[in-house]
């Protein structure tokens, strides 16, 4: 089965025979996304979350992707989040989410400029089409 609605990376469901609860899912990293995502970070981080029972399990890497367990659930969308019994669940898990203690050498720290700073050095100061510079 493949999953349509990520933005940037492929991900695709797998099974065998007739045996859907026994799915696994193959992501593949979208073209050029670790100019963006530091994929040893991720992956550190996948399995603390894991290790706290807040993520899936991973089972293998490769080269350009992942392979880890499915969760059964369901994404939420704008109304769901504006709901105040789900904006109290969200938050308690956010905050159990942020409390937890790595254990593995990783020392959180703040890294919202730093991202941001990394995503403009990314785009564009100039168009390829003369006629936009202009505006």
């Amino acid at each position: 089965m493949l999953f349509k609605d990520g933005t940037t990376n492929k991900l695709v469901g797998c099974y065998v025979d007739e045996s859907p609860e026994d799915v696994v899912l193959v992501r593949v990293y979208g073209n050029k996304t670790e100019l963006i995502v530091d994929r040893d970070n991720e992956l550190k981080s996948f399995q603390v979350l894991h290790a706290n029972g807040c993520a899936p399990r991973l089972y293998c890497t490769f080269q350009n992707g992942i392979c880890y367990e499915f969760m059964e659930g369901d994404a939420l969308g704008t109304q769901d989040v504006r709901d105040p019994t789900l904006c109290q669940l969200i938050a308690r898990e956010m905050a159990r989410i942020h409390s937890i203690h790595a254990h593995n050498g990783c020392i959180p720290k703040p890294n919202l400029w730093i991202k941001m700073r990394q995503y403009f050095s990314l785009v564009a100061t100039e168009f390829t089409n003369e006629a936009s510079n202009i505006r």
